[in-house]
């Protein structure tokens, strides 16, 4: 219960009790848990008001909550990551020291807006489809720290560090029920993690040479664009 907790404060605005001794690679087993507790919020906002206000209003008044309560840390490394990564500089530090800074660069405002904009859009055309896409994306978080390796010698995502290989399949089996009820959302939702993990590490390889906590937040936001544009394609 208290890994649990720690990845309810870690990755999420829920609030939790404090634990005192933690162990922060354990707790991210959890992660695909509060996955399933952000799509039951959004599950309940959805069909409590689908029949009273119009399906835009209703996206808009649910990626509120679901940014305010579960996205807004992987958003802060998303955009953090879009000015680090697209900044026109070569070396591995000044990468890591724009990663660092907390001020928003155009690259990272520019990023941000198309982002969401583009969420709304695919969260409009499949607006159920969207209730499991932060159990996926919460998953991607792990294959992503089990096929990487830290940038940085210090910083939160070194705490990760070295990661068991074996946490990924602990944390798999949150998922699995999701394939008893639907296997097409379910290979759906696998593929789009291994892809967006995939996707991550190589750029992020590329550019500084492993992953940072703001990469490994980035991930959930990246894994959910590419479930969601499967999902409209195939569904």
């Amino acid at each position: 219960m208290k890994n649990l907790f720690v990845a309810f404060g870690t990755i999420s605005k829920i609030p939790v009790p404090t634990v005192k001794k933690i162990n922060i690679k354990r707790s991210t087993i959890f992660f695909p848990v509060v996955g399933y507790v952000a799509s039951l919020i959004n599950f309940g906002i959805y069909y409590l008001l689908k029949d009273y206000i119009p399906t835009n209003i209703l996206i808009s008044l649910i990626m509120i909550v679901y940014f305010y309560l579960f996205q807004y840390f992987h958003f802060d490394g998303f955009v953090d990551l879009i000015d680090g990564f697209g900044a026109q500089i070569k070396t591995k530090e000044e990468r890591l020291k724009i990663l660092k800074d907390s001020r928003v660069g155009a690259f990272a405002l520019l990023g941000g807006v198309l982002y969401i904009l583009f969420l709304f859009n695919l969260m409009e055309n499949t607006p159920e489809g969207f209730l499991l896409a932060p159990v996926f994306s919460r998953y991607t978080m792990n294959l992503l720290l089990t096929i990487s390796k830290p940038a940085r010698k210090d910083g939160l995502g070194k705490m990760y560090f070295p990661y068991p290989k074996f946490y990924f399949l602990l944390s798999l089996i949150f998922i699995l029920p999701i394939g008893y009820f639907n296997i097409k959302i379910f290979l759906i939702g696998i593929t789009s993690s291994i892809i967006s993990a995939i996707i991550m590490n190589t750029i992020s390889n590329k550019k500084i040479e492993g992953v940072t906590g703001d990469v490994i937040g980035a991930s959930a936001i990246i894994s959910e664009i590419v479930y969601l544009f499967i999902l409209n394609l195939y569904l």
